[in-house]
């Protein structure tokens, strides 16, 4: 490799294979040419796209694409947007697509900023509450019965002398 004060050539047995224009910025920065890179590589990186996103979260329903939207509206470089997305879309996986549609409308009703933490809580909460609401309440325990004993509490206050009303 020669680094220059513009460039980096990058050298093969003397020979230049490929000459880059220096990245201007931050330390440390990269770049790559799209044509450089393996067409695996090329391919996947087509996955991650605005259009894509929205098709798949359309597939769920509208409050879910309407979701997507904001999400990556609410980035000033979209691409910085793309990282939830597919976090957002995984939780209709399992038949939750329904559940995902739902959570998608409170959260937009609500307003403020969508991301992952705030759609998945969202789906958490009816079912916190469901079973609360359903649970009938609890009948007090007989704790002796299980522990062991093969006499009742009604012998051993017998035992003391214990004064029996029954």
């Amino acid at each position: 490799m020669r680094l220059g004060a513009s460039t980096v050539t990058v050298l093969d047995g003397g020979e230049t294979a490929t000459e880059h224009r220096r990245p201007r910025g931050r330390r440390g920065q990269c770049s790559t040419d799209p044509a450089h890179m393996p067409p695996e590589h090329v391919e996947a990186q087509s996955l991650w796209t605005r259009s894509r996103f929205e098709r798949r979260s359309g597939e769920i329903g509208p409050e879910a694409k309407r979701l997507i939207g904001s999400v990556l509206d609410a980035h000033p470089i979209e691409e910085q947007g793309y990282a939830p997305c597919p976090d957002i879309l995984s939780l209709s996986k399992r038949g939750r697509a329904a559940e995902l549609e739902a959570a998608c409308a409170r959260v937009n009703a609500a307003g403020g900023t969508a991301s992952y933490t705030r759609v998945k809580n969202t789906m958490a909460a009816p079912r916190a509450e469901a079973p609360a609401a359903a649970a009938p309440p609890a009948a007090p325990a007989d704790r002796a019965a299980h522990a062991g004993r093969v006499r009742g509490a009604d012998y051993y206050r017998r035992k003391r002398g214990g004064s029996d009303a029954r």
